[in-house]
């Protein structure tokens, strides 16, 4: 018989499930994805992108493993999805999109704890929508729309 554990929130879920049966390496990435949403769905949206970026590092790196550095990994693999190239200003220099997500997005959450003042997601998108607004005086502000939320997770779920 299946062993279920009691999770966080009183949520149960099945041991067998985490084992990745068909050896694609795609549990841990799935498993990100359906956390990230969890907490979107409830408005914790910097823990939620942060988490949408795990899955498409993890997943990245099935398709550009070590000696690339993590960011590296990152940047190839959303290159190799996303061939549109997007940069956009941000501090006074243009940097690539994935840069962005990757440097500004990822590392100032892991590394200082949350967003730079100046770096956030807009609130009058629709979730398809795929929206940069680098913003001039006086806030010079860089907000994302939440349909990049959703392509991260997309990006993620490709099989290898």
């Amino acid at each position: 018989k299946a062993r279920l554990a009691q999770g966080v929130f009183g949520l149960t879920f099945d041991r067998k499930d985490a084992i990745d049966e068909g050896g694609t390496g795609m549990r841990p990435v799935q498993e990100r994805i359906d956390d990230a949403l969890l907490l979107w769905r409830g408005g914790r949206r910097e823990g939620a992108f942060l988490l949408a970026l795990l899955a498409v590092i993890t997943r990245a790196r099935q398709d550009f493993p070590k000696p690339l550095s993590e960011g590296e990994s990152f940047r190839r693999y959303v290159q190799s999805r996303f061939p549109t190239r997007i940069s956009v200003e941000y501090r006074g220099k243009i940097w690539p999109l994935e840069q962005v997500f990757y440097k500004w997005f990822r590392c100032e959450i892991v590394h200082q704890g949350g967003l730079p003042v100046d770096l956030g997601f807009l609130d009058d998108a629709d979730i398809g929508e795929l929206k940069v607004r680098a913003g001039g005086a006086p806030e010079y502000l860089l907000l994302i729309s939440p349909g990049w939320f959703y392509q991260l997770l997309a990006w993620a779920q490709v099989k290898p």
